[in-house]
């Protein structure tokens, strides 16, 4: 009866079976010898040993009853059925091992403290509850069988209302698992247990042991935390199913391994680290972080709103294969490891910043369509690329090693500060380079590749390498400048050009594609520049050094667009008309060649001079405003009119013929510096009523 303990000391011989029935407790200690079995109807039976159950042959058979050891310990082989939802095994502090088979229709309980081993092959239907102490197994079928003892039925359900599930062997289990309170796995070293099917309930999974934990079941029920002890706690097993919806403690090591979207809203605190391994998205909902082990991302998305969701600032980020994308503008600086690619990607109108050191060999992809900064000193080598979006920095270190090369595949790089860079530059796509106001990027290294470049920003852009990429080039900002005072320095193609294209080499360069767009070209080189191409652009030329060389009008774009001479020299080498405004704001020499002629018929105005060299003949036939005087050093200046010459100038006579075609009179100054020939045309005269200064030989001719 309830309450009451009956105890058998002696021996229990013979062939029969011994049954116990009642509430009560039934103590078996003696050897015994019986062979026909043992069944408990309710109530509790306690042995100490194996023997106590008779001959080993016997079966024993649990019928909503409790087997209770006793804190003795001893491995029992005989065969065990249970029938009935409320079968007990109490082990106290000891342990029992049952390496026969478990069958029947019942349930399966352990209680109290102690371990529970099971090692058979085992096909109780009814299910396993554990609520205390330890229940240790090496393969999922030592957990029973299918319900009802249906063979492709569903397993029977593991309960976890307190306890450990040891595991010594890797398996996978598809049972229902269902909390009532909190639980434990402890996975041994070496060994992965993946738990796929459905969790329901609320509780606390403890993870302990080195192995690791998968939770990879549908889990839509449920609201469990995790306090991860040691180990690997991971969600998903590169499907679309495993959740973790708690507050995560976490001392190992918490792996999501998912191949959709999926997010985790709790928080997570300890020595741990977080690792995003799935082909999905994760994102981690909570900002407050604390977890110190760093995070990892090798595979997939991580998306977070702010660098707290990494956990503590001291735990690093190491990015081998996948990318961080950020929603909101915040800066981290945490450590940055890269030893695979690294892809980063804030979203449209948001910036990440990174003022930490990134090293590592890997490479660095920023995708995202917003704005990446890089302000560390980094050191990583496996080089840089653009995909899309923005990426920025002010030196060429925050690019990494030098060794590792920057492409280019979409997106632009901005540069905020004064930055020469020798590494290689790879364009696949559309490369947009842009730079702030005032400031430059050298580009010292061919820029290769199938796509195009773009320039954009108020700074320069400069190319002193020979370029070979085969895209277009179009500049939408500031200024492209083509070498940086040396003898190198190109861009191939055509150039669309809606800002400056300035060349500025102090060798001889022939530009031979076509220009078009609304801005300028600018020959700033101590060297000479040809442009042979039929231009279209409409900002005009300008010329501050070295010499310009064209052949016909149309080479300096369309006809509206201007010619300023800030100092070198303009020169042609074919006979032809313009009618171009031209302005002179320092001395700008026109030098045509031998036997041809050049013929400016628009205005030419400015403070500067007009210098003419060169064997040909220039024609003046605007009504000049220009107010630095003329020097004619060599070959033909032709005018019809005093005002050809500009305003009140002079008129300084080096060498070479002034030739007038029609009658008219100059008060301007003259000036010799060598001598000079006058050449008027039949029928007209030239007075001249200024002073004449300087020493030199008047030849007249005409």
């Amino acid at each position: 009866a309830t309450g009451t303990t009956l105890t058998l000391s002696g021996v229990v011989s013979g062939t029969g079976a011994l049954t116990m029935a009642g509430a009560g407790t039934l103590i078996l200690s003696g050897s015994n010898t019986y062979t026909g079995g043992t069944t408990v109807y309710a109530g509790t039976l306690q042995v100490a040993a194996d023997a106590n159950l008779g001959n080993a042959a016997g079966s024993l058979a649990l019928a909503d009853a409790a087997l209770n050891t006793a804190n003795n310990t001893f491995t029992s082989a005989r065969a065990v059925s249970l029938s009935g939802s409320n079968t007990i095994f109490t082990t106290g502090a000891g342990n029992l091992t049952l390496s026969g088979t478990v069958s029947g229709t019942g349930s399966l309980t352990k209680a109290s403290a102690g371990t529970l081993v099971l090692s058979g092959t085992n096909t109780y239907s009814g299910g396993t509850t554990l609520r205390a102490g330890i229940l240790q197994v090496s393969a999922d079928a030592n957990l029973g069988g299918p319900l009802g003892g249906i063979p492709s039925g569903e397993l029977g359900s593991l309960t976890l209302d307190g306890g450990t599930l040891a595991t010594t062997a890797t398996f996978t289990s598809a049972r229902a698992l269902a909390f009532t309170s909190s639980g434990t796995f402890q996975v041994a070293d070496s060994t992965i247990l993946t738990l796929t099917g459905a969790i329901t309930g609320q509780g606390v999974i403890t993870k302990t042991g080195t192995g690791t934990l998968v939770l990879a079941g549908t889990n839509t029920e449920n609201d469990y935390g995790a306090i991860i002890s040691a180990g690997t706690l991971q969600i998903g097993n590169g499907g679309t199913s495993g959740v973790l919806l708690g507050d995560v403690s976490n001392n190992g090591a918490v792996v999501f391994n998912r191949s959709n979207d999926t997010s985790f809203s709790g928080s997570m605190d300890g020595s741990g680290s977080l690792t995003q391994a799935g082909t999905g998205k994760l994102t981690l909902g909570f900002t407050g972080n604390s977890y110190t082990g760093g995070t990892f991302v090798t595979a997939g998305t991580l998306q977070v709103a702010a660098d707290g969701a990494l956990g503590d600032t001291s735990g690093g980020l190491t990015l081998s294969g996948g990318t961080l994308a950020t929603t909101t503008t915040f800066t981290s600086a945490r450590a940055v490891t890269l030893t695979g690619t690294g892809t980063f990607a804030p979203s449209t109108g948001t910036t990440l910043t990174l003022s930490g050191i990134i090293s590592g060999s890997g490479a660095l992809t920023q995708s995202g369509t917003g704005t990446l900064i890089l302000s560390g000193t980094n050191t990583y080598t496996g080089g840089t690329t653009v995909s899309a979006g923005t990426l920025s920095v002010a030196t060429n270190a925050n690019l990494g090693d030098t060794s590792g090369g920057l492409a280019l595949s979409g997106g632009t790089l901005v540069t905020t500060a004064d930055i020469t860079s020798a590494r290689a530059v790879t364009l696949t796509g559309t490369g947009t380079f842009s730079q702030a106001e005032n400031t430059g990027l050298t580009l010292s290294s061919a820029i290769t590749g199938t796509g195009a470049l773009t320039k954009a920003g108020a700074g320069t852009l400069i190319l002193t390498a020979t370029n070979t990429y085969t895209g277009a080039t179009t500049i939408s900002a500031g200024t492209l400048q083509i070498g940086n005072g040396g003898s190198a320095g190109t861009v191939p193609g055509d150039v669309v050009n809606n800002g400056v294209l300035a060349f500025k080499r102090s060798d001889s360069i022939t530009f031979a594609g076509e220009i078009s767009g609304t801005g300028s070209v600018a020959q700033d080189g101590t060297g000479t520049l040809s442009l042979t191409g039929t231009n279209i652009y409409s900002g005009g030329t300008t010329v501050s050094a070295g010499i310009l060389q064209v052949s016909g009008d149309a080479n300096l774009g369309i006809s509206t667009g201007g010619l300023s001479l800030a100092g070198g020299t303009f020169a042609t080498t074919a006979t032809f008309t313009s009618t171009r405004a031209v302005a002179l704001t320092g001395t700008g020499t026109l030098s045509p060649a031998s036997s041809t002629t050049l013929t400016l018929s628009g205005v030419i105005s400015g403070s500067g001079a007009l210098a003419k060299t060169g064997a040909g003949t220039l024609v003046l036939s605007g009504t000049n405003t220009y107010t630095g005087g003329t020097t004619l050093s060599a070959g033909t200046l032709q005018i019809s009119a005093d005002a050809n010459l500009g305003g009140t100038g002079g008129l300084t006579l080096d060498g070479g013929t002034l030739a007038t075609t029609d009658s008219f009179t100059s008060d301007r100054s003259l000036s010799f510096t060598s001598s000079g020939t006058f050449q008027t045309a039949t029928g007209t005269t030239l007075t001249l009523t200024g002073a004449i200064t300087g020493l030199g030989v008047i030849q007249k001719t005409g």
